[in-house]
């Protein structure tokens, strides 16, 4: 009788996740994801004096299939401000001194210096499309208020927010 059940019961259901060759370069190249890294956020990882961009997928830190060129220079660049905002936010978490939280928040506005020199404001249109698939990327546009632009056809421009000067949590 239950033989007869499992028998009835579908087979070969499992599948192993598999991932495209053009994306892994070898086996080694699969780290395991650290449990402060989101599904689908970026991390980059210096190997032997190289950024290396990695995504967690599941419970594995995969390479991410961009790794040269100016898409891969603005993911290192945001993941670098994502790594000040959160200093800044542990600071007030872990009930920081002020001292502390100023010198966090100097370093997050000196990372946010550097990067909107090379790559324009975290909120234009090429550095979404190259940080949106992180599940953080509107945290880091949350931190540019928007300056009133009368003129429509004028580009947008952006002023560092609160985060930079206050505390915020």
């Amino acid at each position: 009788m239950i033989e007869q059940a499992l028998k009835k019961l579908p087979s070969n259901i499992y599948e192993q996740v598999s991932y495209e060759q053009d994306e892994i370069i070898n086996e080694e190249d699969i780290l395991p994801a650290d449990d402060t890294i989101k599904n689908n956020a970026f991390n980059v990882i210096n190997k032997n004096g190289k950024d290396i961009i990695y995504q967690r997928q599941n419970s594995s830190l995969i390479p991410y299939g961009i790794q040269e060129g100016k898409i891969a220079k603005r993911i290192i660049g945001l993941c670098g401000v994502k790594s000040a905002l959160r200093k800044v936010f542990d600071v007030q978490l872990n009930d920081g001194s002020d001292e502390e939280l100023s010198n966090a928040q100097s370093d997050l506005s000196n990372v946010y210096d550097e990067f909107i020199k090379k790559y324009g404001y975290i909120n234009d249109k090429a550095n979404e499309k190259a940080f949106s698939d992180d599940p953080d990327y509107y945290l880091l546009a949350s931190i540019e208020r928007p300056i009133s632009n009368d003129d429509e056809d004028e580009k947008q421009e952006y002023e560092k927010g609160d985060v930079f000067t206050k505390k915020t949590i």
